[in-house]
């Protein structure tokens, strides 16, 4: 199995490939979620941010990029589905054929909301015990798959551009920034 030119964030659900792929239409960057089954040659399913998530501007915290613009998101496969975050928005997918089962806006959530200094656009994701911990801008959050919403907030001192925090043996472990 050869995989695209490009290809990045490998991962496996059972038997099936994913990875992520970004592609330039005009100024704009989009990266897309693929699915290929093992020692087939072909994807069997891709997903990108539908068009209701608007683009962002093409930068990071040290520079911008007026011009150009990104329709970027993370990834996590879980036990049972894959779940993408991009926009501030969460995405839960089916991983056998990438039909959208659910999303939930995150930004809009009564919990974050309700916190001005929450942003949460951006995300790393990790699934413990029945809940996603989405992770952003030095703060931790717990979703509760049950009833899709904002359970609680975790952590707000988490370091900036530090490793995403991992879970093991049920326990969350993170890097804090320093006092």
């Amino acid at each position: 199995m050869a995989l695209p030119y490009g290809a990045y964030n490998l991962a496996h659900w059972n038997d099936i490939l994913l990875f992520c792929q970004s592609t330039e239409e005009g100024k704009k960057i989009i990266d897309t979620l693929y699915a290929q089954p093992a020692g087939k040659e072909t994807t069997i399913w891709k997903f990108t941010l539908p068009e209701d998530i608007p683009d962002r501007p093409f930068g990071s915290y040290d520079f911008r990029d007026s011009d150009r613009s990104v329709r970027r998101f993370s990834y996590l496969v879980g036990k049972n589905h894959v779940f993408a975050f991009g926009g501030g928005t969460l995405f839960a997918l089916d991983p056998k054929t990438g039909t959208l089962l659910w999303r939930h806006s995150i930004a809009a959530d009564p919990a974050v909301k309700a916190n001005a200094r929450l942003w949460m656009d951006d995300a790393d994701i990790i699934e413990s015990d029945g809940s996603l911990l989405l992770v952003s801008a030095g703060t931790m959050l717990r979703f509760d798959l049950d009833s899709k919403a904002i359970a609680a907030e975790l952590r707000t001192d988490l370091h900036h551009d530090g490793p995403s925090p991992i879970v093991a043996c049920g326990a969350g472990y993170c890097f804090t920034e320093r006092e």
